[in-house]
């Protein structure tokens, strides 16, 4: 069997462009559930990559956790543009949160991309994005 997970396709840092919050009337002590979250940047050799997530129903019981759907592009340095829709869970301690995502990209490539994100206390926004071609 293949060993999916010896060789990285790319380790990069890429930008952490936004987050949304869900809010709810339930307690104003706790977190608010992470809706929405996107990444952008250029990854040398792999091209400009834009990363969006959604997670539209919250986990009932845990806002430190759930799963998400969303999409990915591509823009290749040869000028293709790739797209994909993404499958995935998420997990968030504090202000860390780690992403795994599931890829289904428009050139029959199938990738994991695991995303390690401060969503607070992040001045510069960045974000570790590793990728594994499945």
């Amino acid at each position: 069997m293949k060993d999916l997970f010896q060789t990285a396709l790319f380790d990069t840092e890429m930008t952490l462009t936004s987050v949304v919050f869900l809010e709810d009337d339930t307690s104003q002590d706790d977190d608010s559930y992470v809706g929405e979250i996107n990444f952008a940047g250029d990854v040398p050799g792999h091209g400009q990559f834009v990363l969006n997530y959604h997670n539209r129903t919250p986990t009932p019981g845990s806002r430190t956790a759930g799963d998400f759907t969303g999409n990915e592009s591509v823009l290749q340095e040869d000028g293709t543009k790739i797209v994909g829709t993404v499958r995935g869970i998420w997990q968030r301690s504090g202000s860390a949160m780690k992403i795994f995502a599931l890829t289904n990209q428009s050139n029959a490539t199938q990738n994991l991309r695991v995303i390690d994100v401060k969503i607070h206390d992040n001045p510069n926004r960045t974000a570790r994005v590793v990728s594994y071609q499945l």
